[in-house]
């Protein structure tokens, strides 16, 4: 893996290093093909991503995007707060590492629309290639592929008591939410191995001597794509202050995250006309889709645990955030202080 960019042509360019980018970079490189992986952020330096118990730490700081949603009517208008990937390995390196496939009723819908390929029964081999599940492997789950999965670990009985109060008003215990039909409460699975966050770059982009034919850049914001007609080329991009930019022989693989991608597309002159016009870009190809019909989960109060440091204290983690809002709330705690700050609306200014 290098950070240094040898030169401006490669069979595959991959626009973004979190979860997709660093799975396609490293298979495409393992195939043979000369691949540039490009991600805005800086490497994946800091301790917090590889603690665990540290990833409250990672939301706001420079490895987040830390974007606001627009004013949310349901949640009193308020402008959420929206913890996204800048580092590489993406969201995958600052998220709470729980590893969900999703309802095989949506892959199946989603072949019944037209996308060949997408339905349960086409996924689940390329899932079980993808995992290293620590119970071995079975018809459902994989062993031995780049992303350990954590699932025998004891829960803190705050958890438990969690498991048990959900089941006592009716709703279903689902012994494993992986398995295609992720309805009822669940204990959660984590990819973590050896007491250490496994993010996409961990499980594809660690290889010791790096990965023959794959070179990484950091701190390229991409800004455009190169386009010959209806055809992408290449990229360009900014980093350091300086404008460069690469071909790509085969193809270029967008995987910059559901919201820098859309933005790439616009600004390069893909997406609805009229908005494109109304901030001066140019149109190169109406497609009204671009940017619509987002959806994601609900960001409820966050439980991190007891977060106890080797002293017994608790950490300044488990002093304010267990009952914060999280995303909910107009500020996050004070980083600085003991206390939460008069803006929080949660219960630990204690």
């Amino acid at each position: 893996m290098s950070e240094t960019l040898v030169n401006n042509r490669y069979d595959i360019v991959v626009v973004g290093a979190g979860s997709a980018g660093c799975a396609v970079a490293r298979r495409t490189a393992d195939c043979g093909a000369r691949v540039l992986l490009l991600e805005a952020g800086g490497p994946d330096t800091n301790p917090a991503i590889h603690d665990p118990l540290r990833f409250g730490e990672l939301w706001f700081g420079p490895e987040d995007w830390a974007y606001r949603t627009a004013p949310q009517p349901d949640a009193a208008d308020r402008r959420l707060h929206w913890p996204r990937g800048r580092v590489l390995g993406g969201s995958s390196a600052l998220n709470a590492m729980i590893y969900a496939r999703g309802s095989a009723l949506d892959y199946d819908h989603w072949a019944y629309l037209g996308n060949a390929g997408w339905s349960w029964q086409d996924v689940l081999p390329v899932f079980r290639r993808i995992e290293d599940y620590d119970t071995g492997g079975d018809e459902l789950h994989g062993a031995g592929g780049p992303l350990p999965v954590l699932t025998r670990y004891r829960p803190d009985p705050i958890h438990q008591a969690f498991l048990a109060a959900a089941q006592s008003i009716g709703i279903g215990h689902q012994e494993d939410y992986n398995c295609g039909r992720p309805e009822g409460v669940s204990q959660i699975q984590f990819t973590i191995a050896d007491g250490r966050r496994r993010s996409a770059a961990a499980a594809y982009l660690d290889r010791p001597g790096g990965v023959p034919g794959l070179t990484v850049v950091t701190g390229a914001r991409v800004r455009r794509l190169l386009l010959d007609g209806d055809c992408c080329t290449g990229v360009e991009w900014v980093r350091d202050g300086r404008v460069e930019s690469a071909s790509a022989g085969a193809e270029v693989v967008l995987s910059a995250g559901a919201i820098e991608s859309p933005r790439l597309l616009m600004l390069s002159g893909l997406g609805e006309p009229a908005r494109l016009k109304a901030v001066g870009v140019p149109v190169v190809a109406a497609l009204p889709g671009v940017g619509e019909n987002l959806h994601d989960h609900l960001l409820v109060p966050v439980l991190f645990g007891t977060g106890r440091s080797p002293g017994g204290r608790p950490t300044a983690s488990a002093r304010h955030r267990p009952t914060c809002s999280g995303a909910a709330a107009p500020a996050w705690p004070d980083r600085t202080s003991s206390r939460c700050t008069s803006r929080c609306r949660c219960t630990c200014r204690a």
